[in-house]
């Protein structure tokens, strides 16, 4: 008789992504309802805890007290060789942590089962979204190690065939490779809709958990500012997003900074509204392809969005849903 091989699923979360973190949890809870037998594993710096499926592990600190500052920035790979339980498994998943590390393959010194990294964008271009030195410098370590990295896993999976693609043309030989698109828990999140618009105002959701480039905040707020449409527009800005220093100063437009809201008072902002907006600079991190979080969220949530890239799980020409151009232009409110 055959045994079941082990199988975790591992991430480093050094800090919380509110996103990433549901995610995480919503394959966690669909593992165990069709009885997929795999652990998922959150290795973190605070706490020893079970949630939704999820088994919260701290990483041990080496010398007592906390674990050092310069270990979490430059040695994220000792942080998994030692907290990990790869001991335990026969194959263990891992959300890819970008190599921008002085020891890299210290997670594969003492090789006790096959690792399976996970990837969800294309890491050094996104790095360069945001032209600092201290980026250039991260991307520069990121494509110097991530190919000595991944030379040592047994397969990659990308959440898009193109970012798949590229991971795999790292590695000469290439490697064993798949691809598994983004979800989310429909389950958990309540069917919301949406608000119908009036022939005089319409009020529109954008959610980003930072002004990251990708999101393309500045194409939306610039769109925002332009517009000089019979209908007045309300903006609601959910998320770590901070407000411009230039002000929109267009009477047409009102903007809401929400800050970040979850559970009833996110549910109650969406049901205000009648169009959200998913992420609108893609192209800024050279992807094309996206599975991008939100977009899931929205389309469980019923309500219309427009987006700025190619979505994996959505067609073109989908009635709810409106594709715009991948590019720096702002964001007509009319098109909206």
């Amino acid at each position: 008789m055959t045994s079941r091989a082990r199988i975790a699923y591992v991430q480093l979360s050094l800090t919380s992504l509110a996103g990433v973190d549901s995610a995480f949890s919503g394959q966690a809870l669909a593992a165990s309802a069709h009885d997929i037998p795999i652990d998922f594993i959150t290795l973190n710096l605070t706490r020893d805890a079970l949630e939704s499926n999820v088994r919260f592990v701290r990483i041990p600190p080496r010398f007592g007290g906390e674990v050092r500052h310069a270990e979490r920035k430059y040695f994220k790979y000792r942080l998994l060789a030692r907290s990990a339980p790869f001991a335990s498994y026969d194959v263990v998943v891992l959300r890819y942590v970008p190599a921008i590390d002085l020891d890299p393959l210290a997670l594969f010194r003492r090789p006790s089962c096959r690792i399976v990294t996970v990837h969800h964008a294309k890491e050094a271009p996104e790095l360069r979204s945001t032209p600092t030195l201290g980026n250039r410098l991260r991307a520069a370590l990121e494509d110097l190690n991530s190919p000595r990295v991944l030379s040592r896993v047994s397969g990659i999976v990308g959440v898009t065939d193109e970012i798949r693609d590229y991971e795999v043309a790292k590695v000469r030989g290439g490697k064993p490779a798949a691809t598994v698109s983004n979800g989310i828990a429909v389950a958990r999140v309540p069917c919301t809709g949406f608000a119908a618009p009036t022939k005089d105002s319409v009020e529109v959701l954008f959610i980003a958990s930072s002004h990251a480039p990708w999101h393309g905040t500045d194409r939306l707020l610039e769109g925002a500012r332009l517009h000089r449409g019979p209908e007045r527009v309300v903006l609601h800005m959910v998320g770590n997003v901070e407000k411009p220093a230039r002000a929109l100063d267009n009477p047409r437009v009102e903007v809401v900074w929400h800050g970040i809201r979850r559970g009833p008072e996110l549910d109650a902002i969406f049901r205000r509204c009648s169009v959200a907006v998913s992420s609108l600079a893609m192209h800024r991190n050279h992807l094309r392809q996206g599975a991008v979080l939100k977009t899931r969220e929205y389309v469980a949530r019923g309500m219309p969005f427009v987006y700025a890239y190619e979505d994996v799980d959505i067609p073109a020409d989908a009635d709810f849903a409106l594709q715009l151009p991948a590019n720096d232009d702002p964001i007509a409110m009319e098109q909206v």
